[in-house]
């Protein structure tokens, strides 16, 4: 299960599982407002085996939350800050190019070409 982080439209949930994956925003499964290596801790006690956020800073805070977990992965989405729907429809558009694939134990930057 993959968990949408807050600093994301919350409906990218929704467009995840458009795909088949099965989602769940931060404000959602009640894993907002914490800092991020708690956030993996919790979200893979819950379930969740992929973060899917906007904050680079997530790599340095959850790198030894990714140690202790080594079937978790943190995606960073490098699309730039539109409004939500905007922002949807361009996630959907690279999706159509290169879907992401989760690194276990790892960070996937997304998409790559930029």
């Amino acid at each position: 299960m993959w968990l949408v982080d807050e600093n994301l439209p919350p409906k990218l949930y929704r467009v995840l599982e458009e795909y088949g994956i099965s989602a769940k925003s931060a404000t959602y499964a009640g894993l907002n407002g914490i800092t991020n290596g708690v956030l993996t801790r919790k979200a893979f006690e819950m379930g969740f085996r992929v973060i899917i956020t906007q904050d680079k800073t997530f790599v340095i805070d959850a790198t030894s939350a990714l140690k202790q977990y080594p079937t978790f992965c943190v995606v960073v989405l490098v699309l730039s800050q539109t409004p939500a729907n905007t922002f949807l429809e361009r996630f959907k558009d690279e999706w159509s190019k290169m879907p992401i694939i989760p690194k276990e134990g790892g960070v996937v930057v997304w998409p790559s070409e930029l």
